[in-house]
C-alpha cells in the first residue's frame, strides 16, 4: 500500500501537538525576514502550515503525492477568504514560471528522497524561489534513525484505532513498517498497513548539494530551533538562495 493513504485517517490526531509547535516555529522564522509574500510548502500533507501561512496573509502554494491527505487539506482550506493551491504532484516533477519569496520542506519530507534524486530535488528549489529568497527544511537525523529507530517498536490502544510501528535500518535506508486497526463503522475494525522508507542523508552531503545548487545556510538548529548537538533527532536549515542555477 502507498504511503500516506490510511495513516491520512489519523494523522491528524497523531500530529496534532506536533504541528501545532512546528507551524509556531515555522511562521516565527519566516516572519524574521522582509518582503516574503509567496511560499511553497512542498511535502504540504494535510495542510496545516500552508492554511496557517494563508491565513497570515502569505499566497501560498502545497504540494503532496498523497490523495488521501491533499483531500483533507483542500477540506482543511474551504473557509478561507484567500485559499491556496494545492498540486496532487510528486515535489520532483514541479515546475513553475512564477518563483515565489520562500520555499518550505517541513517535516522529513526531504528523508523520503534518496540522495540519487537530490539533483533534480535542488534543482526544483532553485528554479522555485527568487534570488535572495528563503528555502527552510529538515531532516532526521543519522543520531535518530540509527540510534533511536533503527530496531524498535511502537504502539499503542488509542481508543478509537491502534498502531504497530516497527523500524529496521539496512544500509542507508529506515524501512518502517505501519499497521493500524481503523472502526468500520459497525462495531468492528479493519487492518490495514503501509511501508515507509526513509533515506539516511548527512550534513556533509546536504551542504555540497546547497552550495552546488545556489544557496547559502544561514542557520542550522536542532528540533524547533534548540541547540544543534551531535544527539540532536532533528536538523533544520534556513537557507537563503543567492543565485539562479541553470540546469
Amino acid at each position: 500500500m502507498n504511503s500516506y493513504t490510511s495513516l491520512a485517517k489519523i494523522y491528524d490526531y497523531l500530529m496534532q501537538e506536533e504541528s501545532e509547535k512546528w507551524n509556531a516555529f515555522i511562521l516565527k522564522s519566516l516572519q524574521k525576514y522582509k518582503n516574503l509574500d509567496s511560499g511553497i510548502d512542498f511535502g504540504c500533507g494535510m495542510g496545516k502550515l500552508t492554511k496557517l501561512l494563508s491565513e497570515k496573509g502569505y499566497k501560498m502554494i502545497g504540494i503532496d503525492a498523497s490523495i488521501p491527505m491533499l483531500n483533507n487539506a483542500i477540506e482543511e482550506c474551504e473557509n478561507l477568504q484567500v485559499k491556496p493551491e494545492f498540486l496532487a504532484l510528486d515535489i520532483l516533477k514541479f515546475k513553475t514560471k512564477e518563483k515565489r519569496d520562500f520555499a518550505l520542506c517541513i517535516n522529513d519530507v526531504l528523508n523520503y528522497i534518496p540522495q540519487s534524486k537530490f539533483s533534480k530535488f535542488f534543482a526544483v528549489i532553485n528554479d522555485s524561489v527568487k534570488v535572495g529568497g528563503i528555502f527552510i527544511f529538515d531532516i532526521s537525523s543519522a543520531h535518530k534513525m540509527e540510534r533511536i529507530l533503527d530496531g524498535q517498536m511502537y504502539g499503542g490502544d488509542y481508543g478509537d484505532f491502534s498502531l504497530i510501528w516497527q523500524n529496521e535500518k539496512v544500509k542507508d535506508k529506515l524501512y518502517m513498517d505501519l499497521t493500524f486497526f481503523l472502526p468500520d463503522g459497525n462495531g468492528k475494525f479493519d487492518k490495514y498497513t503501509e511501508q515507509h522508507t526513509q533515506y539516511l542523508h548527512t550534513e556533509t552531503v546536504i551542504d555540497f548539494y546547497l552550495d552546488l545548487y545556489g544557496f547559502q545556510i544561514i542557520k542550522k538548529t536542532a528540533h524547533l530551533g534548540k541547540k544543534l548537538t551531535e544527539t540532536a533527532d532533528r536538523i533544520v536549515y534556513i537557507c537563503r538562495k543567492k543565485k539562479w542555477i541553470r540546469f
